[in-house]
């Protein structure tokens, strides 16, 4: 599904399936430093959110590469982010792998990864999928 930011530029976000996991589940793949725009206000949050697979279980790939502090969402948006997959998306997200985090964005996590419990983890390659 494509949100109104993506009908005008398809690299707006950076979601799209990347492959399935072992147990055949389907992976799909965020690469912040890829997509065109950053999430800043509560309506590109929500567009974003649009993308995720609503008939499916599935995996969320979060790759961090070259994901530099001024790409990074906001603290409040970040949270919003996550409470959000916590009440809408838990049923069919498996789980959430953070593949080359930084320093930065791993201490991020730490603060809003809370919510998510058990649900994201650290990867330190996409074979371990």
């Amino acid at each position: 599904m494509s949100c109104s930011f993506c009908a005008k530029d398809p690299h707006t976000h950076s979601f799209q399936r990347f492959g399935a996991s072992k147990a055949g589940i389907p992976v799909y793949l965020t690469r912040p430093a890829d997509a065109t725009s950053r999430i800043r206000t509560e309506e590109e949050l929500e567009a974003f959110l649009s993308h995720f697979p609503l008939q499916e279980t599935w995996i969320w790939l979060f790759d961090c590469r070259e994901y530099s502090y001024s790409e990074m969402m906001s603290l409040p948006i970040a949270v919003s982010l996550a409470k959000k997959i916590q009440s809408r998306h838990l049923d069919r997200l498996v789980h959430i792998y953070i593949l080359n985090g930084s320093w930065l964005f791993r201490f991020a996590l730490g603060i809003v990864g809370g919510l998510l419990g058990s649900r994201i983890s650290l990867l330190d390659s996409v074979l371990s999928l």
